[in-house]
């Protein structure tokens, strides 16, 4: 999936507003433009329970596997690996 294609979803589903986020860093092999099993996301928010309900609504309607990473509980390593090729995306982006 590519990231103007994930980020149409995200504003067609309104998911902005209903999960009420400002933006979504995106990274791995979507925000490189390859073609991947899934989409990696960085948030900062930790409310765990919307992004376990983002990714089941994401997932059921996409058949895509969203991997959520929260920043302040992300592994140091893999955190400084994804801010370095990190694309934000918001609904006004």
């Amino acid at each position: 999936m590519t990231l103007e294609t994930f980020k149409n979803i995200l504003i067609a589903e309104n998911i902005f507003e209903k999960y009420k986020i400002d933006k979504i860093g995106i990274f791995g092999s979507t925000a490189r433009g390859e073609d991947g099993k899934d989409i990696d996301v960085l948030v900062e928010d930790t409310d765990y329970k919307k992004w376990i309900n983002l990714k089941k609504e994401f997932e059921e309607k996409t058949n895509i596997s969203l991997d959520i990473m929260i920043e302040k509980y992300a592994n140091p390593i893999v955190l400084m690996r994804a801010k370095k090729e990190i694309v934000y995306v918001t609904k006004y982006s």
